[in-house]
């Protein structure tokens, strides 16, 4: 859930982690899971082999037989299945044992690397670079939580702004013990240079946050599927130094409600199913703030898989997102155009207070699984912006290749070619993006 007032930020790919891809990615298989067909009677025993991090709690969450059950292939199929739909093993294979009139049922995994704590330089086609250090930590104590943090200094390419430096960290707990509650703090301090008319200064952006974390589904099914509630508060400040800085925007207390959903079956190299989220934040000026701003954000992703190929699918994604009022720095909420959305444009090429964009694309392997080509189809626009931008439809059509690695968690790289059909300027022509998913 999205609760503060910030440029849309394009995902950027890690150059020591692709060296990393170019050396490993042969070495990953993916895992199928074993018939129980032929086995009958109840559960007698549920256990998990491979597992030298994850603790059992995480995977009871995910599974949807219990000792007692008749073991039905379909329930056991189902619960691999949920297994691996958390994205933090590599093979994930169910077995089963006849034991008298019961059935001993054995889930065996193959971790991934959790912990990344390395310097980093991360760079895309469009020219934006940052380097510094970060600290990754999927599955954090076995639990399936998640810690972030990072300090870069980054040239982000932003309209009349400088170079940044940017320090952010989040820890997110989708549960609390046994509860169906969790917690996702954040904080961040960024200082960035502005370039104005009467002239430069700096800008600092401290945010600090809680979001409460409630899963409306607990006990119906694997955790990892169905919705969740986010509702938190988000503390910000903006002030500026230098000699020619203006008035400090002030400081504001966002309140944030988000509702998502989730129902995707990873398959490793690929996945299908849906996912989407709709997020709001509010400020009032005088309740705890300076300035009042009121914005809301939607996010819808699907994937089918289409014919007999395995990992063969067709994708759709759709996000729109628009902000009214806040602070008075000279920034907009949203950008199109770049490596990672609109990419037969340049970064930034339509910036404004509104956007919406969507994507239509078709992937299939093309050596093993892990790599795979694929063609897209996009379309949107930014608007409410400065004057001096342009609005309008943008679209673009482009070829690509997206590789995934499996010995790590969430990684993924794409890269390609993409030409603009609608919109654009004198020089457009065929544009080459790369970026990532470290």
């Amino acid at each position: 859930m999205g609760l503060g007032h910030a440029s849309k930020q394009q995902t950027q790919l890690s150059v020591a982690t692709t060296t990393l891809l170019l050396l490993f990615c042969g070495a990953a298989q993916a895992a199928t899971t074993e018939a129980c067909a032929d086995v009958h009677g109840p559960v007698s025993n549920i256990s998990y082999e491979g597992n030298k991090t994850t603790k059992e709690v995480t995977f009871n969450r995910e599974v949807v037989i219990a000792v007692g059950d008749e073991a039905s292939f379909e329930h056991i199929e189902r619960s691999a299945q949920a297994i691996r739909d958390l994205g933090l093993f590599r093979e994930v294979e169910a077995t089963c044992t006849q034991e008298g009139d019961g059935v001993a049922v054995n889930f065996r995994v193959r971790e991934k690397y959790y912990l990344i704590v390395a310097p980093r330089l991360d760079a895309n086609s469009d020219g934006q670079y940052s380097y510094g250090a970060q600290a990754r930590w999927y599955n954090a104590f076995g639990l399936n939580q998640t810690l972030r943090a990072k300090i870069l200094k980054e040239e982000r390419l932003e309209v009349g702004r400088g170079s940044a430096i940017n320090f952010n960290a989040t820890y997110t707990i989708p549960f609390l013990g046994d509860s169906a509650w969790g917690l996702r703090p954040g904080v961040s301090h960024v200082i960035q240079g502005v370039m104005s008319d009467a002239g430069d200064y700096e800008e600092t952006a401290d945010s600090f946050g809680m979001t409460v974390l409630r899963d409306l589904n607990f006990g119906e099914g694997p955790a990892s599927v169905g919705s969740t509630l986010a509702v938190g508060a988000h503390w910000v400040n903006f002030s500026n130094s230098g000699e020619f800085a203006p008035e400090d925007p002030g400081s504001a207390l966002l309140l944030g409600v988000g509702l998502s959903y989730n129902d995707i079956r990873f398959n490793h190299y690929s996945e299908v199913g849906w996912q989407g989220e709709i997020s709001s934040n509010f400020a009032k000026k005088g309740w705890g703030s300076d300035f009042s701003q009121v914005g809301v954000d939607l996010d819808y992703a699907s994937s089918w898989a289409v014919g007999t190929t395995p990992h063969q699918t067709v994708g759709l994604r759709v996000n729109a997102g628009t902000l009214a009022g806040g602070p008075d720095n000279g920034q907009f909420a949203y950008d199109v155009g770049g490596s990672n959305a609109l990419r037969g444009f340049d970064l930034n090429q339509q910036i404004g207070d509104s956007y919406a964009q969507a994507r239509l694309e078709f992937y299939r392997p093309i050596y093993r699984d892990w790599l795979r080509w694929g063609t897209f189809a996009e379309a949107g626009t930014a608007f409410r912006g400065p004057k001096n931008n342009d609005s309008g439809l943008l679209a673009d059509v482009g070829l690509g290749l997206r590789a995934r690695l499996t010995w790590f968690v969430n990684f993924e790289l794409n890269l390609g070619i993409a030409v603009p059909v609608i919109g654009g300027s004198d020089n457009s022509g065929v544009k080459f993006y790369a970026s990532g998913k470290p």
